[in-house]
């Protein structure tokens, strides 16, 4: 167990979502000092204080909603936390006109449920961090056209949540904003490949790789800096996030990106009116090295849309881009904050879909 593997106090671990490729668990070690460094650091970026009061629907088990908890014993702000609580759109919004809350942090998949439903901001909102996944542009402006003070950012476990976040001046504009602040105590660089890596006092300590009874303990920092997995654009103090390394493939020898295609697919759905529990993937192929596959939740989409679908968003692609294979799957499995458990939907896809044919 952790306890027996560790035994300095002073620190928490957290289970990151999934699993490794290896199968393994992996457990991240981070220190209740770091959380405070990066409190601190998101309090100031949002110049809060005693006079806010944070709505909190996130899970405590992850570091958005353990950094709440964070910010609030620093600056003295309020905490409601509602017990046993079920999301939905309009009990979110019914919360907020409850609480006045004016900080609150949501994924984008519920801030799709908000702008779904046509829920419109309570004047005591006065901005929301969005984390957790990819925001689409078109559902930004939307959001913000029913006055959804929204504030995008990227963070990571490793570093107790927030790097970067869009600045509060941009709710002057209703255009999603081009790259987000880095906050106060992060340094920031990257390498040729635009691979991030950063140096803060709110890098985690360690992880630990679990595999049965096994702990195995690594500190993956050099010299003080991590290098993630995580591909930027750095401007002076902006960050603009372009996608996952590891999402980076290459089919027929061409480089594709599938996040930035996945991020295409969901934003056509929205526009077409159709859901968002589907997910682009990709599994080996004997000639094209990968084919790129829709898996779509059978109780969200039929056939025909999920054809229809396909189509649109296969026009004005490159050929090794398109999308040929669709799967269903009674359920898309999720991580606690809404995202595709990419490992795990990749391992089921091949273990029920035929061998690709080599003839494309």
């Amino acid at each position: 167990s952790f306890h027996s593997n560790w035994k300095e106090t002073g620190f928490l671990a957290l289970a990151s979502s999934g699993v490794t490729s290896l199968g393994e668990t992996k457990v991240v070690l981070l220190s209740t000092s770091a959380f405070l460094v990066s409190a601190e650091a998101v309090n100031q970026h949002l110049i809060s204080n005693q006079k806010d009061i944070w709505l909190h629907l996130l899970p405590d088990f992850h570091v958005g909603g353990l950094g709440i908890w964070a910010r609030s014993a620093l600056s003295g702000a309020r905490v409601v936390k509602p017990l046993n609580w079920i999301w939905s759109a309009k009990s979110c919004r019914d919360l907020l006109l409850e609480s006045k809350a004016t900080l609150m942090s949501l994924v984008p998949t519920q801030v799709f449920d908000l702008v779904q439903k046509r829920m419109r901001a309570p004047q005591s909102l006065r901005a929301v961090l969005v984390g957790g996944g990819s925001l689409a542009s078109s559902l930004y402006e939307e959001a913000r056209s029913l006055d959804w003070p929204l504030l995008p950012s990227y963070g990571l476990t490793e570093c107790c949540s927030q790097v970067a976040t869009a600045a509060l001046d941009s709710l002057n504009s209703f255009s999603m904003p081009n790259s987000w602040s880095l906050l106060p105590h992060i340094r920031a660089s990257k390498n040729n490949e635009s691979v991030l890596s950063l140096c803060s006092d709110s890098l985690l300590k360690g992880y630990f790789h679990v595999s049965g009874e096994d702990w195995t303990w690594l500190d993956p920092k050099v010299q003080g800096w991590y290098a993630t997995q995580d591909l930027v654009d750095l401007n002076d103090t902006q960050l603009k996030f372009l996608g996952r390394k590891d999402d980076q493939i290459k089919i027929l020898g061409e480089l594709v990106s599938l996040g930035f295609l996945e991020k295409r697919l969901l934003e056509i759905s929205r526009s077409m009116g159709f859901g968002q529990d589907l997910a682009l993937t990709a599994l080996p192929h004997p000639r094209r090295t990968w084919e790129l596959i829709i898996v779509f939740s059978q109780k969200e989409f039929g056939l025909h849309q999920i054809e229809r679908l396909r189509e649109t968003f296969n026009q004005g692609l490159l050929p090794f881009e398109q999308v040929e294979r669709v799967q269903g799957l009674p359920l898309l499995e999720r991580s606690s904050l809404g995202k595709v458990l990419r490992h795990q939907l990749t391992k089921r896809l091949d273990q029920i879909l035929l061998k690709p044919k080599g003839n494309v």
